[in-house]
């Protein structure tokens, strides 16, 4: 006659998590000491507790969960009250998570999402202390207890088991107040109802994660407005998203499976752009014209990279199109903008230069090329006072540090250029702010015809003032007698005119005959040629 056979329970805890494992012994023979009736019923029942609670992770929430798992703790133990409470990472403070129904019912120190210190939390946190399960059947005779807070239920015995993860202890469940001391049995029961409830809890999140990740992408693909897509290495649309018809028009199906050859008018541009991306695996901003449905080409810019197996090898390019339209519009407003700039600049007089807030040439005129004989490039690396003599520095800076200051100044220095020659320059510089940041607006004027204007004048002033000291002035009454016109002098002597003149003014005469004089004269010569006549 063959024996017949029996399982028994055993628990045993893991030394470096602390977590407790229920394991079934061997068959034992028939004649053995058979297991508790009631025993073996709690621990089918915790079989069908367990079992139920992965039927609930696809139809109800984790909060659900837990509460379902707590509950079957509570029954399946005869107890009165229950609580699951999460360990934050920092293993040290309790998130208080959900308690038993009747503990709700009992007790009013219950809130829900408190966050309690572990080291002021009583002795139901004993089996985090210990890292593994723990059993106080007789509350009253514990040493180390804090007490309760107002409002809560009175303490006769709980069990307490901590739910370990990766090491750590992300959970706790407890049970108390059975009527009767709570066994091994009870406790082991009550690890596998926390190891299998915090597993299915586990999945439940991450298949919530992933169900939010895929809807939260799901909205991404729909609502871009860049075009996504995936081709097959050689070129086979695989997919693409919705924004793909705003943007040239074509509706998914029409895509899906074609060749995205067809969509590139330039096809050399095509060969450089799968180039670079085969060489690298990347692309980023490429920029290139695709044809839209109605024939028009589009300016776009394309994103990608070549997705890979796990040995490597290419299986498909993903990435992304943007029409940049508007771009190429605005950058080419801006050349021609710039060229007008430019334009405006180079026909002025003079040079003109712009320097930021420290001291750097960013902009200037053909004409500062030109005229001080440096490149660009050497203009570039030149500061303001690169341009003038050491003994004229100091002064250019002060007024350079005046138009940053005060927003203007102006002054006349000696511009060096590179070949060493010196041109005078008239400065002036205006203190513009964009985007918060100061510019100085100057221009340089050569005064050099100006420097020579003045020059020649301050000659004449000179040789004028030479001149002047030189003349001697008659001035107030002078006497003259009126027949035989001598002029007396300041001591009283009569003198001729032509000696007092030039005595007094430095003049000198030189002597001739006026036409009334000299008609007057002739008349008086004929008169005395016929005198002597009639006298011979």
């Amino acid at each position: 006659m063959k024996s017949k056979s029996v399982t028994k329970n055993r628990s045993s805890v893991n030394p470096e998590h602390g977590t407790r494992k229920i394991t079934r012994l061997k068959s034992e023979p028939a004649g053995a000491p058979q297991p508790d009736i009631e025993n073996q019923h709690t621990a089918d029942e915790v079989l069908k507790s367990s079992l139920k609670i992965h039927q609930l992770m696809s139809i109800s929430s984790v909060d659900e969960i837990i509460q379902f798992g707590l509950e079957e703790s509570v029954r399946l133990t005869t107890s009165k009250i229950g609580y699951f409470h999460f360990v934050n990472p920092d293993q040290k403070t309790i998130s208080l998570q959900t308690w038993s129904e009747n503990t709700l019912k009992t007790c009013t120190a219950a809130e829900k999402g408190m966050h309690y210190p572990i080291d002021k939390a009583g002795i139901w946190v004993d089996c985090i202390h210990q890292r593994k399960p723990v059993i106080h059947n007789n509350y009253e005779s514990l040493s180390h207890k804090k007490g309760l807070p107002e409002g809560h239920v009175k303490v006769i015995r709980d069990l307490a088991v901590p739910v370990f993860e990766s090491g750590k202890i992300v959970a706790v469940i407890g049970v108390g107040n059975k009527t009767s001391d709570y066994t091994e049995f009870d406790l082991d029961q009550v690890s596998l109802l926390a190891e299998n409830t915090w597993s299915i809890v586990q999945r439940k999140r991450a298949m919530e994660h992933l169900i939010e990740s895929e809807e939260k992408h799901r909205r991404i693909f729909e609502c871009i407005q860049d075009g996504y897509y995936e081709t097959g290495i050689n070129g086979t649309i695989i997919e693409v998203s919705p924004s793909f018809e705003m943007l040239f028009g074509y509706k998914r199906e029409e895509l899906i499976g074609n060749s995205a050859l067809d969509l590139y008018p330039q096809p050399e541009r095509r060969k450089q752009l799968v180039k670079k991306i085969r060489k690298i695996g990347w692309i980023n901003d490429f920029e290139i014209s695709l044809t839209a449905k109605n024939g028009n080409e589009i300016p776009c810019s394309i994103t990608s990279r070549i997705i890979t197996s796990k040995d490597g090898r290419p299986i498909k390019i993903i990435g992304t199109i943007r029409d940049i339209t508007e771009r190429k519009q605005a950058e080419e407003a801006l050349l021609k903008e710039k060229a007008f700039t430019d334009t405006v600049m180079n026909s002025m007089p003079g040079i003109v230069y712009v320097y930021d807030e420290n001291y750097q040439l960013i902009k200037w005129n053909i004409n500062h090329e030109t005229s001080t004989g440096f490149s660009s490039n050497e203009l570039l690396r030149m500061n303001p006072t690169g341009f003038f003599d050491d003994e004229e520095k100091d002064k250019i800076i002060a007024a350079t540090d005046k138009v940053y200051d005060t927003g203007e100044a102006a002054i006349e220095a000696d511009l060096v250029n590179k070949d060493g020659t010196k041109t005078p320059h008239y400065f002036t510089g205006k203190r513009i702010i964009k985007d918060d940041k100061k510019y100085m607006l100057g221009v340089g004027i050569d005064i050099t015809a100006r420097k020579l204007a003045e020059a020649e004048r301050e000659k004449l002033i000179a040789d004028l003032q030479k001149a002047l000291k030189e003349v001697k002035t008659l001035g107030g009454l002078l006497p003259i007698c009126s027949y035989c016109k001598n002029v007396r002098d300041d001591q009283g002597y009569w003198t001729q005119v032509e000696a007092y003149v030039s005595e007094h003014s430095g003049a000198e005469f030189t002597h001739g005959i006026c036409p009334d004089c000299l008609e007057e004269q002739r008349v008086i010569i004929r008169q005395k040629q016929a005198d002597d006549q009639d006298q011979s």
